[in-house]
């Protein structure tokens, strides 16, 4: 877990989340490929863990859209 908290979010890297959290200690794992965009992570945040996991595929997708819906999952779950 440590690794995956102490990743550099740097460019594609910075995964779907990380981007709306500040500094707040994610762990997580990030892939793409030209479809597909998928964050998997454990935000920790006021004393809890919580799982979320964003994927979005979509011929054309661009890491933009991810972003953006990224974002919004985290709105919904009450964690931005």
């Amino acid at each position: 877990m440590r690794v995956l908290a102490s990743a550099q979010p740097v460019a594609d890297n910075a995964g779907l989340l990380r981007p709306w959290l500040g500094r707040t200690t994610v762990a997580e794992k990030n892939g793409w490929l030209s479809d597909t965009r998928t964050t998997a992570s454990i935000v920790y945040r006021g004393g809890r863990a919580t799982i979320v996991v964003v994927e979005l595929y979509r011929p054309g997708v661009t890491y933009a859209e991810a972003k953006r819906l990224g974002q919004r999952v985290l709105l919904a779950s009450g964690l931005s």
